[in-house]
């Protein structure tokens, strides 16, 4: 169904979607996405009595199921445009008079994530749960990409790549030391339910904590990781099936 340059309004007239057709064929994506919704749906309405964490975790595992129930539904819609070639032709199929069940499909499954969606809102703690987890995962992205931005600039031998790693894992490990120790020593960690948006600053704080925290924690195990990793390089060595001898 991709469209080009050269089509005709002939070709425009019979270019409908069907709603049917391509449900049948992702099936799975929908069930999945259902099952999702139905989880987030029922913690939305569990009673875990007067326990404040046990609420909190219910949120959060409603949180969760939310999250991958959206995730289900970009998958579907990418199905979509895989469909139609671009995100633009899909947009324009959605105006169409033919392809009416698809309008109505994406108004009606957009208000049903709206209305669960609603629910994050309502649950200061875990919105802040949410942000502090992104917070670690940017960090691990981060420190993870920069180890392979420069592994890929050195040969692939111990002789480069261990020493490589050493500087990298060190660097990063002393950079997020005196980070921590010259800016975030004096910062008192509260917990989430103590966070609120009419006060941003310990937010923030908390956030560059734990992006910190992140990268000394990754860099302190990839340094671990370098050093035990020379005996072992060596051994295979001595034995005579290093398998870094014919690496490129």
């Amino acid at each position: 169904m991709r469209r080009t340059d050269t089509q005709t309004d002939e070709d425009d007239d019979n270019d409908e979607f069907d709603l049917a057709e391509f449900i049948d064929s992702k099936s799975s994506l929908f069930t999945v996405l259902g099952v999702f919704v139905a989880v987030a749906a029922y913690l939305s309405r569990a009673e875990p009595g007067a326990v404040t964490d046990a609420e909190m975790m219910l949120k959060t595992g409603y949180t969760a199921s939310l999250g991958l129930a959206l995730l289900m539904f970009f998958l579907i819609y990418r199905s979509m445009r895989n469909e139609f070639g671009t995100w633009t032709d899909l947009h324009h199929a959605h105006l169409q008079l033919d392809n009416w069940a698809l309008t109505v499909f994406t108004t009606f499954t957009g208000l049903l994530l709206l209305s669960v969606t609603y629910m994050i809102t309502l649950n200061d703690p875990v919105v802040f749960l949410l942000i502090i987890t992104s917070a670690a995962v940017f960090g691990l992205i981060a420190f993870t990409n920069a180890v392979y931005a420069v592994g890929r600039r050195v040969p692939r031998t111990p002789l480069w790549r261990i020493p490589t790693m050493f500087v990298v894992c060190s660097a990063a490990l002393a950079a997020s030391l005196y980070v921590r120790t010259r800016y975030l020593a004096g910062i008192e960690i509260t917990t989430i339910q103590e966070l609120t948006f009419a006060d941003p600053v310990p937010i923030v704080l908390m956030l560059m904590v734990v992006f910190v925290a992140t990268i000394q924690s990754l860099a302190a195990v990839g340094l671990i990781a370098t050093i035990l990793g020379v005996p072992v390089v060596a051994i295979d060595k001595i034995r005579g099936v290093s398998p870094y001898d014919h690496a490129g």
